[in-house]
């Protein structure tokens, strides 16, 4: 009994250690006193003792648990493996402070956008670069392919040769789900083809699918098509086939109005903007608008007034590879009757707000401009509308690859219909130290997305030409003011 009472009471002493300790740091020496006098208190204590030395096994575990989450296998790519570990939270969730183990693809505003193009510049440049490598591949391949149909020579000696079928165009882009684009950013091929076929489908017109990526750039194929008016039952440029919003007859010649062919007024565009150059006034619009020698304008009364002569149009690419349709013309034959033309004013530009200066810029429009307002009046939608660029090197189909031109796209709302082909994009930019608008490219198509067999246009997005490569093959650039060029600007929201 001796022996058993002195096992119980080394084992009682030493189950009794740490709450000794516990008390020595939370309750003060009056309350130990208490204790020592209160024996049922004691007794209390034994009683709850198990209860403590079950709770006090219970650390080892959640310090293996805490450990596994510290340091998650390599194939789970943990949190702290993650390439944006550390970086600033705008690329998670806005209900979480901190990155969690597996991110999950969130869709972004584009403001969100912007800042996490800034804080991965050097990663996202990176990735642009390879995506550039991977877009001329696949162009270079597409241009091939179509040339050994048309020579009906798909296999030479035996060697096997791709062929991707009907691609309709090509984009560098953010990647998307459900056309919105989603954080983590990464950098696609955004593929379009006239009819995307399942593998039996694929083999039925000895077709080979598309591979998953280029160079390191995953590819994402979408439907799509852009096409000639003359084919209207399966796409269109932005052209338009009617009078929308006509002139008041003797109202001042500016931007943003209807304009067309003599003699063709119901296949009409825009007239872009008025410019300066050598003491007169010229209007700019695309060459697939003005395509004869006299441009008109469409007055009210559902006639029209001849604006003048094309001074020079051009349908090309140039020695880069960016491709421009455009031209421009005199307004002397309306001037003559009195009415006046202003230079850089665009319909509804300024809103009642004062007026900002308008100038062309001579360089492309680079990546940082891309998820800024972008803003164009078109003489079809009658409207100052606004979307952003999402896209600066794109390759469009329309009667042959039209290369390196810009898409804008506007998720919410319209943003063209047919009619808008010749309005300017412009960017609301600070030049130098002075905010102001800045011309940066020339709408000339539209998508045409397929529903069911059919092709339909799509409002939300606008292919156009880089205004610098306009100047340029138009060779009036240094013809124009200097104060109204600029190499230089930053794009503000």
């Amino acid at each position: 009994m001796k022996k058993r009472a002195s096992q119980k009471s080394a084992a009682t002493s030493k189950k009794q250690a740490p709450p000794k300790k516990q008390a020595a740091k939370k309750q003060t020496a009056k309350k130990q006193g208490a204790k020592k006098k209160s024996p049922k208190k004691k007794a209390v204590k034994k009683k709850s003792t198990p209860r403590k030395a079950t709770v006090k096994q219970s650390p080892p575990k959640a310090a293996a648990v805490k450990k596994l989450v510290k340091q998650p296998p390599e194939d789970q790519g943990g949190a702290d493996q993650h390439a944006l570990s550390g970086k600033s939270t705008v690329f998670a969730s806005s209900k979480t402070n901190e990155w969690q183990p597996f991110p999950l693809l969130r869709i972004i505003e584009d403001q969100e956008i912007r800042q996490e193009m800034a804080a991965r510049k050097v990663e996202l440049d990176a990735q642009y670069e390879r995506a550039e490598v991977a877009y001329d591949l696949l162009s270079k391949e597409i241009e091939l392919q179509k040339l050994r149909r048309e020579n009906k020579d798909e296999k030479s000696q035996g060697e096997q040769r791709k062929n991707y079928g009907d691609v309709t165009g090509i984009a560098i882009c953010f990647r998307t789900k459900y056309r919105q684009v989603v954080s983590p950013l990464q950098y696609v091929l955004d593929v379009n083809v006239s009819r995307k076929k399942d593998e039996g489908q694929l083999k039925a017109s000895n077709f080979d699918p598309l591979p998953p990526a280029i160079n390191g750039t995953p590819i994402k194929v979408r439907e799509g098509s852009f096409q000639f008016a003359a084919s209207s039952d399966v796409g269109r440029l932005a052209a338009g086939d009617g009078p929308a919003h006509p002139v008041a007859k003797d109202s001042p010649i500016l931007g943003g109005q209807p304009i067309a062919d003599k003699n063709h007024e119901r296949n009409f565009g825009t007239l872009g903007i008025v410019f300066e150059m050598g003491g007169k006034n010229f209007g700019l619009s695309n060459r697939h608008v003005t395509k004869s020698k006299t441009v008109r304008i469409i007055s009210s009364d559902f006639k029209s007034q001849d604006l003048g002569p094309v001074e020079e149009k051009v349908s090309d690419h140039t020695s880069n590879g960016r491709y421009v349709d455009a031209s421009y013309f005199s307004l002397k034959l309306l001037e003559a009757q009195g009415v006046l033309s202003i230079p850089y004013q665009i319909k509804d530009l300024n809103d009642g707000n004062a007026p900002l200066d308008v100038v062309f810029a001579t360089e492309e429009v680079q990546n940082s401009d891309r998820y800024f307002p972008i803003y164009k009046y078109g003489a079809k939608t009658g409207a100052l509308l606004n979307g952003k660029i999402t896209a600066i090197k794109t390759q469009v189909n329309i009667g042959g690859p039209k290369k390196g031109v810009i898409r804008v796209e506007s998720n919410t709302t319209r943003f063209l219909e047919g009619g808008d082909s010749g309005s300017v994009l412009l960017i609301k930019a600070t030049v130098g130290s002075k905010l102001s608008w800045v011309v940066i490219g020339i709408v000339f198509g539209q998508l045409m997305d397929k529903v069911g067999d059919n092709f339909v246009p799509n409002d939300h997005v606008a292919f156009g030409c880089h205004i610098s490569h306009v100047l340029k093959m138009l060779g009036i650039l240094d013809a124009l003011p200097a104060e109204k060029l600029t190499a230089t600007w930053t794009p503000v929201n």
